[in-house]
């Protein structure tokens, strides 16, 4: 609008500069004090008289037209802007679209290799409150090869090992958090594998904790199994003879022949379907945006799957779970993918959390979440697993004294 206005003024400006131009003569001839009709130089009057106001009209005229040029130039920006501003756009929304396209086939794999579960005569979802238990009776069945073992006075075939052995057996008795990560972690390896997937020929790190893997497999493949047809899965005395206890588990199937057989698909499409989400780069699709995506898969997730999606992180088979991204102060940036976007957050308060609690190993990242006015986890609290092995801590006089204490005989 300013610049019509500018434009028909200069435009009046310029008519009443002509019109002056085009009298000047005649006014210069008969009405001006001097007389020019007898210099005989009327021509050279004028047209000196006339040079000024015709530069000026050609400078006027000039800067009109670099006016004009100007507007046209700012015209053109202002398009090729609004035209840089919608291929943006579009490309923004072609990233977005792609994603959400990716997200959601991934999604779908993971609903049907949910689907494709079994165990026993169970199918789908449901198979992961099998699967829960049966971790849970393994648990205990290591909880009672180790003991065995410890009673046997670390009895093993590897003479050559022994130091390390001794050594790593030392940790295990001194430090109960320690002796409870590593039943977690043999018990989980069972689960998994059915035994072990690992020798002592074939590693070069920490042998003696290897070795005694291994000695507490030896003791649970000796545990006799007992078909269940009520699906009920417990681990007892079975018998005594001669005062001597045989213990005796009960199950729908053989539960040492490991389930990696579906569950490192599973596990495999998990975690690809979480590392893509947290790892989209897409401008104004911060973390807000990706814990929705987050929340929609936790949606999917009974609370049995989270609690052994909980134990497969804390194993070595899951640890990219909970691996921080640097060794900077705790935030949502360096937190693990499960503590990030608390993907546990539902586990369920009934179920009796064997080796170590969620709360407790979470629990740096739940004080966090709490001073910034969250919760880590749905429930405050779990029902608490008794555990039959573990570290005792007395004082003998001045004198702390250590012993690891076994309930099974």
């Amino acid at each position: 609008m300013g610049n019509k206005r500018f434009l028909i003024w200069l435009a009046v400006i310029l008519l009443f500069v002509i019109v002056v131009i085009c009298w000047l003569p005649y006014l210069l001839t008969q009405f001006s004090i001097l007389d020019f009709t007898k210099t005989g130089q009327i021509g050279d009057t004028i047209g000196g008289t006339m040079s000024p106001f015709v530069g000026i009209l050609a400078a006027i005229l000039t800067f009109m037209a670099f006016w004009i040029q100007y507007q046209a130039n700012e015209e053109q920006r202002a398009s090729i802007a609004d035209n840089k501003t919608e291929i943006q756009k579009q490309q923004k929304r072609y990233i977005i679209d792609r994603f959400e396209g990716k997200w959601l086939m991934l999604l779908d794999i993971y609903k049907e290799t949910v689907k494709s579960l079994h165990y026993s005569d169970v199918t789908g979802k449901p198979v992961f409150k099998e699967l829960l238990e049966e971790l849970h009776l393994t648990y205990e069945m290591v909880e009672y090869g180790y003991a065995k073992w410890v009673n046997s006075a670390f009895r093993h075939d590897k003479p050559e090992y022994k130091d390390s052995v001794i050594a790593f057996q030392t940790i295990l008795m001194s430090d109960d958090r320690a002796l409870r990560q590593f039943l977690t972690e043999t018990a989980y390896t069972v689960f998994f594998y059915g035994k072990p997937y690992f020798s002592v020929e074939m590693t070069k790190n920490n042998p003696g904790k290897v070795i005694v893997m291994e000695q507490i497999f030896n003791v649970v493949s000796k545990i006799g199994f007992s078909k269940s047809e009520n699906l009920s899965k417990t681990f007892d005395v079975h018998s005594i003879s001669d005062g001597v206890a045989t213990y005796r588990y009960r199950a729908p199937k053989s539960i040492l022949v490991g389930e990696s057989f579906q569950l490192a698909q599973y596990f495999r499409v998990l975690y690809s379907l979480a590392k893509y989400i947290d790892n989209a780069d897409i401008n104004g699709f911060e973390y807000s945006e990706k814990y929705e995506c987050f929340k929609l898969l936790r949606c999917q997730m009974s609370d049995e799957e989270q609690a052994l999606l909980y134990y497969n992180s804390i194993s070595p088979m899951g640890a990219e779970w909970n691996t921080n991204k640097s060794n900077a102060p705790l935030s949502i940036d360096t937190m693990g993918l499960i503590a990030k976007y608390r993907l546990v957050k539902n586990l369920p308060p009934r179920f009796p959390f064997f080796g170590i609690n969620p709360m407790e190993y979470y629990a740096t990242e739940t004080k966090y979440y709490e001073e910034n006015g969250e919760q880590f986890f749905e429930h405050e609290s779990f029902y608490k697993y008794t555990p039959k092995v573990y570290v005792e801590k007395k004082m003998n006089g001045t004198e702390e004294e250590i012993t690891t204490v076994m309930h099974f005989k």
